[in-house]
């Protein structure tokens, strides 16, 4: 986790700073990645 920044650099609620929204999307991309790879383990089960 990183340090929660002082209150004068804190943005505003509702206002993702950029290094939140990047981590956000990388993490989203690997849950939608791990979903993927789960269905094609189910597809091969099934044959």
């Amino acid at each position: 986790m990183t340090t929660p920044l002082p209150s004068d650099e804190q943005p505003e609620y509702g206002v993702p700073s950029s290094d939140l929204t990047a981590r956000a999307q990388e993490g989203f991309a690997a849950f939608l990645a791990r979903f993927e790879d789960n269905d094609l383990l189910d597809e091969e089960a099934t044959r």
